[in-house]
């Protein structure tokens, strides 16, 4: 197995593409049968040598034809996959070249480790309290009260059960 190899079952067999609104690589090559599924496997295990993640998944069967088989490559390491069969692509070269351009001009605002700072600013929004100065009424909670109601909707819940009671007292 080497990389010549697998780029060109990548020219024939592989797709390429970006999704909407994302800075992701998405790669796959498909193979039919059971020795397509083999072949599929042991590129996998080539590519893991290499630091690239990828998946043989099963394709949604089509009737009357055979199992189709795709590997996938998790789009974390895509860019690694791109540039080592980059040099032995023919058909997808171009394609291959773009694909490199984009990932470094428009890198993960999430994962790149340009967007530390962005990241951590997040975090410290998603992990701050939220101060709750409203009851679920809308009624405003006294200072120091970590209640559920505020002083009025408890008023209100108090005279509701003092009714309730009367009311239970006159019908026994």
């Amino acid at each position: 197995m080497n990389w010549s190899y697998i780029a060109g079952f990548f020219d024939g067999e592989g797709n390429t593409g970006t999704p909407l609104g994302h800075s992701s690589i998405l790669l796959n090559i498909t193979q039919s049968g059971d020795k397509g599924k083999l072949l599929l496997d042991e590129i996998k295990e080539y590519l893991l040598t290499f630091g690239i993640i990828a998946k043989v998944r099963p394709r949604t069967p089509i009737p009357n034809r055979k199992q189709c088989y795709m590997l996938w490559v998790r789009p974390s390491t895509s860019l690694l996959f791109l540039r080592a069969v980059l040099p032995y692509l023919r058909i997808k070269r171009t394609i291959a070249q773009d694909l490199i351009r984009f990932k470094l001009l428009y890198p993960s605002i999430t994962t790149s480790p340009l967007a530390f700072e962005f990241r951590k600013e997040h975090a410290i929004k998603a992990n701050a309290p939220r101060i709750k100065d409203r009851c679920i009424r809308g009624h405003e909670y006294t200072v120091g009260s970590g209640r559920k109601w505020c002083r009025e909707c408890l008023k209100l819940y108090y005279k509701n059960k003092v009714a309730r009671r009367t009311k239970w007292a006159q019908t026994t």
